[in-house]
């Protein structure tokens, strides 16, 4: 197997491409280089979430509601990677914070909301705000697919929306409450 002695140990040569006679444990070598490499190459990409996350955070404050989904499209980012970097920037304070970690590490890091610190009443906050932020966002994408929803579709709908409507004034009573017993 070519290999080359740069760096730490032995390494797999770069021109190799993986053919059908390679045995399982070289197979098995190359992937792992590649999967170091490329996890590697991931790290350099959570800062870059982070300042994306911020542009978008900034600018979501300043479009109306119900053109959020119009803003994204006009410029061409994705709503999924879009809401990944808001969250990872609503998550840690500054792109230093994400340093060294890979994009799925950093989101995870959010859907953990602590990463293994003690949790506080002020990161729950934190988190219900960034739900209903998510949850406003979401309404907004699929207010448009209902209208094209055949009859029989929106039935099923409306049920569940009902059971959703339930369950959020269950909670808009219980900060209101919290609001009227800290007054």
């Amino acid at each position: 197997m070519a290999r080359s002695d740069k760096g730490c140990g032995p390494q797999l040569s770069i021109s190799e491409i993986p053919t059908d006679e390679w045995k399982v444990d070289r197979l098995g070598e190359f992937a792992a280089t590649e999967h170091r490499a490329i996890v590697a190459d991931e790290t350099t990409l959570a800062p870059r979430y982070w300042r994306l996350g911020m542009a978008l955070n900034l600018a979501r404050k300043q479009i109306r509601h119900g053109k959020w989904l119009s803003f994204l499209e006009s410029y061409e980012i994705e709503k999924t990677r879009a809401s990944k970097a808001r969250a990872i920037h609503r998550t840690f304070e500054s792109e230093q914070d994400v340093d060294g970690l890979t994009v799925e590490e950093a989101y995870a890091r959010r859907e953990r909301r602590g990463g293994g610190r003690t949790s506080t009443s002020e990161d729950g906050v934190q988190k219900l705000a960034a739900y209903l932020h998510t949850l406003s966002d979401c309404v907004d994408g699929v207010a448009c697919d209902a209208q094209w929803s055949p009859p029989e579709a929106v039935v099923e709908l409306l049920s569940d929306l009902d059971q959703a409507i339930i369950k959020l004034e269950r909670l808009r009573q219980e900060l209101q409450s919290q609001v009227a017993t800290s007054s």
